[in-house]
């Protein structure tokens, strides 16, 4: 049944003139039209015919032209016996009112078998004159028809154009058609010229080239327009790639064989397009070898050999560089990333056995005849030392090597691994020295410094020897051009190589002015080997100690400040508050209600000086007092849990004091006979909430006002 329909459908489409592809049809009517008289042999007639063809989109497949004329009248003798003749015009500029004369030039003619008869004719395809105009976008198309039997010559001008609303006619008088015009009144007789056409695909989008590593997945695409369905075709180097017909394209994985050229073509019933070629490098993936031990003693050398310049490498442990250094045992990687991109990877499995310990201390000096045993630790397999020794430890001395410097090496073995170490002994001659280390012997400032001054220095052993206890030390020292003064130290102890001791002298040094005194210490001692660092001349300035005043103690409102001066030209200030400024600006803003304590300490060479004074803030506010000889004041301060209100100049006379909150609430009332000029009462504040306070104190008709907080 399905193919009876599909037979059926196929007979129709045939015989009415239809596509079997075209997916877009447009009627179009004449925009012009007229009949002409030929002469020569006879006189006949043609008739000329316009067509706007410019809604039908540019670039695309016509499938067929035909045109369509209603014939209203015709002589009774014509026959035209599909002999019709239709010319195609290139001049597209006539219009029906131009009435200069036409040209005619580069005619196409086709023979077409329309057939005559009263009602409706329809043309054979004149897709061979039409795509002439078409083709070169003229935005018009003329037809010309003439009976094929008409002889009769145009001129090279038509003088005599026709143009009615009634009627077109062809044919060789007096045998002749008449057909309707586009001018008609009734519109569904005039001619109708009918274009099938199809839209042929355009590639509007589409990827381009493609670089990829070994392995990895390479797409392309093309996005085409056109009437469906539109037909894809891959092609790699210009061949079909069989199945690859879809508009998207896809390799996984890509290997060096499937590098190349693509492209698609896109096709369908009107036509095809082609994309641009699409190139598809592949790079190979780096070849990753890492060389390294698969055993080691303490740590194994990894080295990934092959390494090219631009390599980027990516160690298990984190590392980036081409060689690492791997301390415990396991499985390392490597990726290699080279300058494509492209990674490659290897991996290797280390076991590091651990190093046996050996150390046989710094390198060290001993006196010519004396011995240094080495020691080579416990618990090795085996020992080797430089000697060939093969026991833990080793006595060495100067026999066989002399004065100067020896070496000695020892190699231990555990397990598999070895490890060495070695050691410089430098045999010594014995030497004996003692050198003064303080004074500097150098000039100095002291406050230090009194009229009776003990004259202290510091000795060092400078030699390599130990200096026995009670040996005899002799010691001296001149200030100026005073006296030598001379004593003597036993010593109490041993004094080791390198130790210090203090040599006092019992004779204290006369300094009792302050000015510059010039000194000079030395010492002997009968072993003494070297007499050039027993002895140091120098000079100190005495300086007086520096005074400090800061002033007396005082008591400030807390509206007031003042600067504490230390005093100009010291090295170094420390106030309580930790500044270092020479002076301290005390206010409120760091110091409190009551008694407050500053303090600096101030530094001149080796002198130290310090001074304190106490400061008292108190909350001090007056008001309006009306009494002209006796204006009493009111001050008051924090002390501990105590708030201290103190009244002056109201002797004999009965005062009111209120203390009062923000809130405007009494807290506090009380009235007193005032009986001496100054007058304290103090008010335990300590159940007070935190807050502001209001104090009033009422004299006659004097009230004076004050505040004060708790934190």
């Amino acid at each position: 049944m399905k193919k009876m329909l599909f037979v059926i459908l196929l007979f129709i489409a045939l015989n009415s003139g239809m596509s079997l592809y075209s997916q877009h049809t447009v009627n179009l009517h004449p925009v012009a039209d007229i009949y002409m008289r030929t002469l020569g042999g006879g006189d006949g007639h043609c008739s000329f015919m316009k067509f706007d063809i410019s809604s039908i989109p540019t670039g695309n497949k016509i499938d067929s032209a035909k045109l369509a004329v209603y014939v209203h009248e015709m002589s009774t003798d014509y026959a035209l016996n599909n002999d019709m003749l239709f010319m195609h015009m290139d001049n597209q500029d006539w219009i029906e009112s131009d009435n200069s004369d036409i040209v005619i030039t580069d005619t196409i003619v086709q023979e077409d078998g329309l057939v005559a008869g009263l009602g409706w004719n329809y043309s054979d395809d004149l897709t061979q004159l039409f795509v002439h105009d078409y083709g070169i976008s003229n935005g018009f198309f003329t037809v010309v028809m003439k009976d094929s039997n008409d002889m009769t010559v145009m001129p090279p001008y038509f003088e005599y154009p026709e143009d009615k609303d009634d009627s077109l006619v062809v044919g060789l008088l007096p045998k002749y058609i008449i057909f309707y015009p586009h001018e008609y009144g009734e519109s569904e007789f005039i001619p109708e010229l009918t274009i099938d056409y199809t839209i042929i695909p355009d590639i509007t989008n589409e990827s381009g080239d493609s670089a990829k590593c070994e392995g990895e997945s390479a797409s392309f695409f093309v996005s085409a327009t056109g009437d469906p369905p539109l037909y894809y075709q891959w092609q790699k180097d210009g061949i079909d790639i069989p199945d690859a017909t879809e508009s998207t394209f896809s390799i996984s994985p890509v290997t060096t064989d499937t590098a190349g050229n693509y492209r698609c073509i896109v096709t369908n019933s009107g036509g095809a397009d082609t994309s641009s070629v699409k190139v598809l490098t592949v790079y190979t993936l780096p070849t990753v070898v890492i060389l390294g031990p698969d055993t080691a003693c303490g740590s194994a050398l990894l080295d990934e050999g092959v390494g090219m310049p631009g390599d980027i490498y990516q160690w298990s442990t984190g590392e980036t560089t081409q060689i690492i250094t791997v301390t415990e045992s396991g499985n390392y990687s490597l990726i290699v990333i080279d300058g494509s991109g492209c990674a490659g990877s290897d991996d290797i499995d280390v076991v590091i056995y651990p190093l046996p310990y050996v150390e046989l201390g710094n390198d060290t000096s001993i006196l010519a005849g004396s011995s240094l045993l080495l020691d080579a630790g416990e618990g090795r397999d085996s020992y080797l030392w430089s000697n060939d020794s093969t026991t833990r430890t080793i006595l060495v001395d100067s026999t066989g090597t002399g004065l100067g410097a020896a070496i000695y090496y020892v190699t231990v073995t555990e397990g598999v691994c070895q490890s060495a170490d070695s050691i410089t002994v430098t045999y010594v001659m014995p030497f004996t020295d003692i050198a003064i280390v303080y004074p500097p012997g150098e000039f100095s400032y002291s406050c230090q410094i009194s009229e009776e001054t003990e004259v202290p220095a510091m000795l060092m052993n400078t030699g390599n020897t130990i200096i026995p206890a009670n040996d005899t030390i002799f010691g001296f020292y001149r200030v100026d051009n005073g006296p030598e003064v001379a004593d003597t130290m036993v010593l109490p102890s041993d004094i080791n190589q390198g130790s210090t001791f203090v040599f006092s002298f019992d004779q204290k040094a006369d300094m009792g002015e302050y000015r510059l005194y010039d000194y000079k210490i030395y010492f002997y001692y009968k072993y003494d080997q070297y007499a050039d660092n027993d002895t140091v001349n120098g000079q100190v300035e005495r300086i007086p100690v520096p005074v400090i005043n800061l002033g007396n103690d005082t008591t400030l409102c807390d509206e007031q400040s003042i600067v504490l001066d230390a005093g100009e030209g010291y090295h170094e200030y420390q106030w309580s508050d930790y500044s270092t400024g020479q002076t301290l600006t005390v206010n409120m803003s760091n110091a409190e209600y009551g008694p407050n304590t500053f303090f600096v300490t101030v530094y001149f060479y080796d002198c130290v000086s310090t001074d304190t004074i106490e400061i008292t803030f108190m909350s001090c506010f007056g008001g309006i007092d009306t009494h002209i000889n006796r204006q009493p004041d009111l001050r008051t301060y924090l002390s501990g849990n105590d708030l201290n209100i103190l009244v002056t100049g109201a002797a004999n006379r009965e005062i009111d004091v209120q203390i009062v909150n923000l809130q405007g609430q009494v807290v506090f009332s009380e009235v007193y006979t005032v009986t001496s000029e100054k007058y304290i009462k103090q008010v335990n504040v300590s159940s007070y909430p935190a807050g502001v306070y209001i104090i009033k104190v009422r004299s006659n008709n004097t009230i004076k006002t004050g505040k004060f907080v708790i934190r």
